[in-house]
């Protein structure tokens, strides 16, 4: 299964499909989320998919987070570990996997 995080925060308020269902594997379930009052000491991950190592080291160090990454630096960035909008604690270390363009490709 996959999942898509809605909102920001640490506190999940509502799911699609409600627990209990049976779905099919491969389905994607969504989390609607907000922050609670424990969340002070959170931030929201910053979307790096698909840009350069130093344009995503650049995000994610200016919100708070530390850098781990796999590949060249001077790929792009293919997949990040938290995904996007998901709340995580500052200083937290957010996982990007690096991938080289493909010749004759465009930014």
């Amino acid at each position: 299964m996959t999942y898509k995080v809605v909102g920001t925060g640490n506190t999940i308020t509502n799911q699609v499909p409600k627990g209990g269902a049976t779905v099919e594997t491969g389905s994607e379930i969504i989390l609607y989320v907000e922050k609670s009052a424990e969340d002070a000491g959170t931030a929201s991950v910053p979307q790096v998919v698909g840009k350069s190592y130093e344009a995503a080291a650049r995000a994610l160090t200016d919100a708070g987070f530390e850098v781990v990454f796999e590949g060249e630096t001077d790929g792009v960035v293919s997949s990040q570990d938290p995904k996007y909008g998901v709340s995580v604690e500052k200083g937290t270390e957010v996982k990007i996997q690096l991938e080289k363009k493909a010749d004759g490709a465009t930014p």
